[in-house]
């Protein structure tokens, strides 16, 4: 492993946390910062480890302290989404930022778990 540099901005990000907590039937899952291909074996280690010891019948995503989405990201919450599917459950992003929104519409997972009847399909922020 390499050893931070002050030049090197990749090294300088603050590292993605992944908060987890269960009630009776709901695991809910807090991401906190930038979720890429790297940092997207984060939440998937997480969400993996939570369904195999328990069978929740609700995944709750928040992404509000998510900045940075990338298409990998995107493409591996979309399996995690059929993940809880085939297990039986349902997987629902409960907040999000504008970008992530956009991304999330963009490769077609909010229409299939829809947290608000509010977001549709839009132009990306800032375009």
């Amino acid at each position: 492993m390499r050893s931070p540099s002050p030049d090197d901005p990749q090294s300088m990000q603050a590292p993605t946390v992944v908060l987890a907590r269960r009630d009776e039937t709901t695991l809910h899952l807090t991401v906190v910062g930038e979720l890429d291909t790297l940092s997207i074996n984060r939440l998937r280690e997480h969400a993996d480890r939570a369904l195999a010891e328990c069978r929740p019948t609700t995944v709750a995503l928040d992404l509000d302290g998510v900045p940075f989405l990338d298409a990998a990201a995107a493409i591996q919450l979309r399996r995690l989404y059929h993940r809880v599917a085939d297990a039986g459950g349902r997987l629902s992003v409960t907040a999000a930022q504008p970008f992530a929104w956009w991304l999330l519409n963009a490769f077609t997972l909010t229409p299939t778990c829809p947290p608000h009847d509010t977001y549709r399909l839009q132009s990306e922020p800032g375009s």
